[in-house]
């Protein structure tokens, strides 16, 4: 058994060790490939693989971790500093998951909003996200690049999964303008915590979203020899942002159904069972 995800729908040449047998593999009835989501799958089916070779299996969460409770949520924004309303994104800052689109969009939501804030946790020593965010920032007008920059909190440091579940209870809203992502794990976990999430329409988290939790930002599907991905809108990010600020009753009841949503179908005992099925 295989496991693989194909960012960009794509399974290239450096990825594999070896042009395989795909005609010989298609024949094997004990292999298979195990990916977690449909927008993942199509790299291995456009790599020849037979849909009998291919099982989607979705990521899971650690539900006694990543959970709704949010009796602690003051003490931590007291704790980070946390003022005004909060929107999150968690990753490596890299361009596929489109951190310098939500750069451009909290610059334009902070001419209306001006106490937002915007919640940014990388990862310095994996993926130098530091940098990256800065390299965004540069992008910006310099006479926004301030504006931006004084309303981020930055964390780029390794923390416990404890303290991540806390940073996800913390925020407002989650938000992943994503272009592409084999799976993108931070928005399930976000659900799981009771946080309201923005995300890409179009890729692999339609596998796991509800519109009782979650908000889908439009995309276009663009297409390339070198690869898929979806670039969102601009616009329509900004409007549901704004949106998320004065939704209460959105807001409220994600808390509920989202964590409600996650336990029943993504939590890593039923993840499992379907692996140990396969």
């Amino acid at each position: 058994m295989v496991f693989g995800t194909a960012e960009h729908q794509l399974v290239s040449d450096d990825y594999l060790a070896g042009k395989p047998d795909i005609d010989r593999l298609n024949a094997a009835e004990n292999f298979s490939v195990v990916t977690p989501s449909r927008w993942s799958s199509a790299g291995f089916l456009n790599l020849g693989l037979s849909p009998e070779r291919v099982n989607v299996i979705p990521h899971g969460v650690d539900v006694s971790t990543f959970h709704g409770d949010r009796s602690a949520r003051e003490e931590i924004r007291n704790h980070l500093n946390l003022r005004g309303f909060v929107f999150l994104h968690c990753g490596a800052m890299t361009r596929n998951k489109g951190v310098d689109l939500l750069l451009r969009a909290f610059r334009i939501l902070i001419e209306t909003h001006a106490d937002a804030r915007l919640l940014l946790k990388g990862a310095d020593a994996l993926y130098g996200s530091r940098d990256l965010v800065a390299s965004y920032l540069s992008e910006l007008d310099s006479a926004d690049q301030g504006k931006v920059a004084e309303r981020i909190v930055y964390i780029g440091q390794p923390l416990p999964m404890a303290a991540m579940a806390d940073l996800y209870r913390a925020a407002d809203v989650y938000v992943s303008p994503y272009r592409a992502e084999g799976f993108n794990l931070p928005v399930l976990e976000a659900a799981a915590c009771g946080t309201p999430v923005l995300c890409t329409g179009g890729g692999p988290t339609d596998d796991f979203v509800a519109d009782t939790f979650c908000r889908k930002i439009s995309s276009t599907l663009n297409r390339a020899s070198g690869g898929n991905w979806l670039e969102p809108d601009l616009d329509h990010l900004v409007a549901l942002m704004r949106e998320s600020i004065e939704a209460d009753d959105f807001r409220a009841r994600a808390a509920v159904e989202g964590p409600s949503f996650v336990s029943r179908t993504h939590s890593w005992e039923k993840v499992v069972e379907q692996l140990v099925s396969l």
